[in-house]
């Protein structure tokens, strides 16, 4: 009897800890493939524990304080649910996604479905934040450019993250063309 108990403790405790570790990865790609959606090419930040929370809130455009309102019990759902509103809209979802975002369990389809859904306006990058007329470059996404030379990534490698985001072709070359690049 004694076996059996200390075997069904070995398949519970590496079966939870194989459902951790998959919660994990997938948690970890589904904020990969939201923070590339929104641009940002260092999607590595995604898989590193702590640095992934930085991440979360850098792609909701909130300051690096919001750490300390995660680290205050009541304020950080409150904090929570701001930041995955802001993505969300910033993804072109309805804000109201903050709702599934902080309930146990449903957050995880919500993740996927803000990872893997296309957006609603057909854009991935905050066109309707960051989009500009034809007759005038857009400065924050010069500015993005700039940081991403920066940063050590070559100029083609910016270019394909752009596209991919949803980013018009003939835009990113004007930025590149008012930034002095070839």
């Amino acid at each position: 009897m004694n076996n059996t108990s200390n075997t069904l403790g070995f398949i519970f405790t590496a079966g939870g800890f194989i459902l951790i570790v998959a919660l994990y990865v997938y948690g970890c790609y589904c904020l990969a493939r939201i923070g590339k959606k929104l641009g940002d090419l260092k999607t590595w930040k995604a898989w590193v524990p702590l640095v992934s929370t930085f991440y979360l809130i850098k792609l909701a455009g909130k300051a690096y304080g919001w750490f300390i309102l995660l680290l205050i019990p009541i304020v950080n759902i409150v904090a929570l649910a701001i930041i995955w509103a802001e993505i969300a809209r910033r993804l072109g979802k309805s804000a109201l996604h903050w709702i599934a975002m902080i309930i146990p369990g449903v957050n995880l389809i919500d993740m996927g479905y803000l990872a893997f859904s296309g957006s609603a306006n057909g854009s991935v990058y905050e066109h309707s934040q960051m989009h500009t007329t034809s007759h005038s470059v857009n400065q924050e996404l010069v500015n993005y450019v700039r940081q991403s030379l920066a940063d050590g990534h070559d100029l083609d490698a910016i270019k394909q993250s752009l596209l991919s985001a949803g980013w018009p072709e003939q835009e990113i070359e004007n930025v590149f063309k008012a930034s002095g690049l070839p």
